[in-house]
């Protein structure tokens, strides 16, 4: 009867570790692996920051309020960074064709653009901002991870992808767009992007995120739901872009 039962519960064991096995997926990066880091790494976040601009002034934090929440929310310590990456996603992303229900003569410090925009940032940042980069370096890459329907091209054999696997989207934006001087192997180790591959990376998130609203604003154009306060879409003294 014992030997039965062991020889039972090898199977059932031996069960469970084929699903695991099978579900497992590769992880590249070690930023979400503190015990795993370099000690140029660990070192890199004690000290204190150094920034390759001038602080912005308070004044700035207004602009970019969207971007900010969502970092603060963890640590103080990242106000300057997300300022500075608020600054670089409100420029890249909001070219022209993108912009959200702005009439042709509005300008861009018109407090209600500006609110608009910090909430459609804030908006990207919560629902993108936890998936992962994944470079596909060509070796031990299921290729049926990557045809995951929630898995995104992002370029190069570069993806941003649902599951944990090193460093996260809003992580990465934060040390590379935050204005703060970082070793270029410290953001290797972190995300496993070779350093030819950052501009390639941040290129991709921000052509799918300027994708992504440019689709939900001819939506909600199609549809009339601009959250416009003041003017409606009806009124015939207002063009929209």
């Amino acid at each position: 009867m014992k030997k039965k039962k062991a020889k039972l519960s090898q199977r059932i064991s031996k069960f469970f570790a084929k699903i695991f096995k099978r579900k497992r997926k590769k992880t590249t990066g070690n930023y979400r692996y503190r015990s795993r880091w370099s000690s140029v790494a660990r070192s890199l976040v004690k000290r204190p920051r150094v920034w390759l601009s001038e602080p912005l002034a308070q004044k700035a934090f207004y602009y970019v309020h969207g971007v900010m929440d969502i970092y603060v929310a963890y640590s103080e310590v990242f106000q300057l960074q997300a300022a500075n990456l608020g600054r670089a996603l409100m420029r890249d992303i909001y070219t022209p064709e993108v912009l959200p229900y702005l009439s042709c003569g509005r300008l861009l410090n018109d407090s209600e653009s500006i609110e608009l925009m910090n909430e459609e940032l804030f908006d990207l940042l919560n629902r993108y901002g936890g998936g992962d980069l994944l470079y596909d370096s060509g070796a031990d890459i299921s290729s049926d991870d990557l045809k995951n329907d929630h898995v995104i091209p992002l370029g190069q054999n570069i993806y941003l992808v649902p599951w944990r696997n090193g460093m996260a989207v809003r992580d990465f934006l934060l040390w590379y767009k935050g204005g703060v001087e970082i070793p270029s192997a410290v953001l290797t180790e972190w995300s496993d992007l070779p350093e030819s591959h950052f501009v390639v990376a941040y290129r991709g998130l921000v052509d799918f995120l300027r994708n992504t609203l440019i689709n939900e604003h001819r939506e909600q154009l199609a549809t009339n739901q601009a959250p416009s306060k003041h003017k409606k879409l009806k009124d015939p003294d207002v063009i929209y872009v």
